[in-house]
């Protein structure tokens, strides 16, 4: 049909922007139609028959006879909702659910998408002919009925593109179950589906049927990768953008102000050619009378050069006045420029949230239980590179929140609530252009106590350590990696990893999240983000001749402090403010810069006030130099995390400068001993230094935690080649690293450590999950002194094993 490729290639550009818009308003439509009284299915059923016809269209016109195939057999099930000769069950309601997960699969591009849109082709079949035959035979007996029902043919699979079978077809295998796992072919469900008896009541993934047990649909192991695909389909952000006209035409505006702006600068650039050769004329005027004996020939120079010199202070004088008239004109172009630029790129929150409801009600399905997801703010825009990041932390929440904090419906109804749970989603702007999302639950809480009996037990904290814990810190021990309160692993969570990759995420965006917890009423996480992640404001402070850019979201104030104000508080140094006592730490001992001796005479020092509530610490610094506009900038994959720094940028005279993390800060400033870093240096020096060598970040993050739980001080690396490096700066006492790895994997590695004289007999433990003896082998081969395979792996076998290498 398409003869020009090029054309082919922009027509799938277009139908996968338009596509993947109506698979998130069918996903919303298939879970209102679930929860919808009989007599408001109308509208539900109305947007997902709309929107199936339209995108049926859109898969033909390019050819996609897979999903064009998907929307035709749903379109005939749908025609049958309308006509009300099929009941809206939660077995309907499963088969369009698979059907929609079949179609977003293949925008996704998933291996299995053939296979599951055969099986979901074959379910939506059945039900058209089972409709078909209500149609065709009313008024018969429940007899023929079932006679009828018997013989229903198994559905061919999808084309897959060229005209022919994909050979993925499945019929029946003889005892009323598909070969896929899929619908039951018997009277019971085939009267209960097409509404010809009132549906039984639905528990969980089983139900009841005349004693005799029934598979829900999908069955078994399906419905739990059903859940599992809900989840890593949460949020689909695309690399193209819905850009508005409105949008468009004020940037084309401000892009035809430029023309002019062109032919100023262009002006002014002849305007100084004019001055350049002005002043070669003055030279060659000077040279003349310089090199001349002639008196008289001075004096016409010198009176010359008189009127010359206030002719060209007056065209300075003007060229000068101009310039600053388009520097002005042209900061506030740009200024607007950049603004609607940023406005381009944002995306209101429902692009992120808009399949939530789906997932939720899926991994609800799965733990049999009832939530309810609700939302607000989902019109507030913000910057598309946050809403791609906030993906993950919002998928962990919202299926801990399903998981572990709404109880079932039987507890529910025990402790006097709801059978059904609640689930919020709430947006809200915020001062200093930053945005909260609060994920709340009415569920069973946060048991305080349990958290710190199990950080305790799985050695990431000590009994004194949690001891001295408030409830409300006690609570944040959630985020530590590796601790989970569920003594079981689901597909769901269980792995105690999602709450620290909630909290990594959010302040690599430079955000945080905070956490409330009533144990019976409910959690609530707040997540506070920057709206837009172009630019910045930022105080400029001086530490140790080290510039550094403070984000001023994250500033409280900046101080002038009196030296006979500071006080000692247990140990540390302390100033007072609003009446609250504020530790005050200096900058240049957290970055583990060298101290610059102040000037004696100097009874004040300036001090940056960052943090928040009771979070809030200020850092003296050597000078506050301005608060000023800044562009952010990445460090880079090679110091993606580099402690207590967030990223860089350039200053106007093109130096380069860090720029702060202040949650990591706030972390560094809780361990650094005041006043007294050599004392700090020495307990430094008495614990034993680990490398960590690990490219995936949840076990860089776990084996991280562990080990400084134990006391050990870790230098977590990405890489062979990134650990080499570390290894030519400093000293450690063990080297801990994977083996499947880019750039450099363990293996090399650990060969190269045992090639270079310094490093010869430096313990190495390999932790992969390559587990066969083969690769065991070659580790041992390689130089290393102990091989542990994840899949066994243990904190206590992993400590064991350093402690007996050191």
């Amino acid at each position: 049909m398409f003869d020009d490729a090029e054309f082919l290639q922009e027509l799938m550009v277009t139908f996968r922007q338009d596509a993947e818009e109506r698979v998130r308003l069918l996903s919303r439509a298939v879970v209102d139609l679930e929860v919808a009284e009989a007599a408001n299915a109308h509208g539900p059923i109305e947007i997902l028959f709309r929107e199936t016809h339209s995108l049926k269209g859109a898969a033909g016109a390019v050819e996609h006879t897979q999903m064009e195939s998907i929307c035709q057999a749903v379109e005939s099930v749908l025609a049958g909702l309308k006509r009300e000769d099929l009941a809206v069950t939660p077995l309907v309601v499963d088969v369009l659910s698979e059907s929609v997960d079949c179609l977003d699969g293949f925008l996704r591009g998933e291996a299995d998408a053939d296979d599951r849109a055969a099986a979901s082709i074959q379910k939506l079949t059945m039900l058209a002919n089972a409709i078909a035959r209500k149609v065709a035979t009313r008024g018969e007996t429940t007899a023929a009925a079932v006679q009828s029902a018997s013989r229903v043919p198994a559905a061919t699979s999808p084309s897959n593109g060229n005209g022919k079978s994909n050979g993925n077809g499945q019929s029946s295998n003889g005892n009323g179950r598909s070969n896929g796992g899929g619908l039951l072919v018997d009277i019971d469900e085939t009267e209960e589906l097409i509404g010809q008896r009132p549906p039984q009541e639905f528990e969980g993934p089983e139900r009841r049927t005349g004693g005799r047990r029934a598979t829900d649909i999908p069955a078994g192991d399906e419905t739990e990768q059903r859940a599992a695909r809900a989840v890593d389909v949460a949020s689909s952000c695309t690399d193209t953008v819905r850009v508005s006209t409105d949008k468009l035409e004020s940037l084309m505006l401000q892009a035809e102000e430029f023309i002019s702006l062109k032919l100023s600068v262009r002006q002014r650039a002849s305007a100084l050619r004019s001055l350049s050769n002005r002043l070669e004329e003055w030279k060659r005027e000077w040279y003349q009378a310089r090199i001349g004996a002639d008196p008289e020939k001075m004096v016409e120079f010198i009176e010359w050069n008189s009127t010359f010199m206030e002719g060209l202070v007056a065209e300075i004088r003007v060229a000068s006045k101009q310039a600053e008239e388009e520097r002005r004109s042209i900061g506030a172009m740009v200024d607007e420029l950049v603004d609607d630029m940023k406005r381009v790129l944002m995306l209101p929150v429902a692009a992120l949230i808009s399949r939530f409801p789906k997932m939720v009600r899926d991994l609800a399905r799965l733990g049999e239980k009832q939530v309810e997801l609700s939302m607000t703010g989902a019109e507030i825009e913000i910057d598309k590179r946050i809403i791609e990041n906030l993906k993950d932390p919002l998928v962990h929440l919202l299926r801990n929140s399903v998981d572990h904090g709404i109880e079932s419906p039987e507890i529910r109804e025990g402790l006097g609530k709801p059978a059904r749970g609640q689930i919020k989603i709430a947006v809200s702007r915020l001062e200093n252009n930053r945005i909260e999302i609060c994920v709340a639950d009415d569920g069973q809480g946060i048991d305080v106590n349990r958290l710190r009996e199990v950080a305790v037990r799985e050695g990431l904290r000590t009994q004194a350590n949690v001891d001295a814990l408030d409830d409300l810190a006690a609570l944040r021990l959630i985020f530590a990696s590796g601790l989970s309160t569920t003594s079981s692993v689901s597909t769901v969570s269980g792995r105690g990893l999602g709450m620290a990759i909630v909290e990594e995420k959010v302040e690599t965006l430079g955000g945080f999240v905070t956490i409330e917890s009533r144990r019976g009423k409910g959690t609530a996480f707040r997540i506070v983000v920057p709206a837009t992640l172009a630019t910045a404001r930022g105080v400029l402070a001086q530490v140790s001749d080290w510039p550094f850019v403070i984000p001023v979201a994250n500033v409280d104030r900046v101080v002038r402090v009196h030296k006979g104000d500071i006080h000692m508080v247990e140990n540390r140094e302390t100033i007072l403010l609003e009446g609250r006592t504020v530790p005050l730490v200096h900058l240049s001992e957290v970055m583990d810069l060298a101290s610059k001796p102040q000037c004696s005479g100097i009874d004040y020092l300036q001090a940056v006030v960052a943090g928040s509530g009771d979070e809030r610490v200020a850092f003296a610094v050597d000078r506050v130099l301005d608060e000023q506009e800044v562009l952010v900038k990445s460090l880079g994959p090679q110091l993606a995390r580099v402690p207590n720094i967030a990223g860089g940028t350039i200053l106007g005279s093109g130096k380069v400068v860090p720029i702060i993390n202040v949650s990591d800060l706030l972390v560094s400033a809780a361990r650094t001993t005041p006043g007294n870093r050599t004392l700090a240096a020495a307990s430094i020096e008495e614990r034993k230094s680990v490398l960590v060598v690990e490219d995936s970040i949840t076990s860089r993050m776990l084996l991280k935690n562990v080990l400084e739980a134990a006391g050990y001080n870790v230098k977590p690396t990405v890489d062979g080649l990134d650990a080499l490096n570390a290894l030519r700066d400093e000293d450690f006492d063990l080297v801990i690293c994977d083996i499947d790895m880019p750039r450099m994997d363990g293996l090399e590695l650990t060969a190269s450590i045992r090639r270079d004289p310094r490093h010869s007999r430096l313990p190495v433990i390999l932790v992969t999950a390559l587990e066969s003896e083969e690769n065991k082998a070659k580790g041992i081969d390689a130089g290393a002194n102990a091989y542990l395979v994840k899949n066994s792996f243990s904190k206590t076998r992993l400590l064991e094993t350093a402690r007996s290498l050191l």
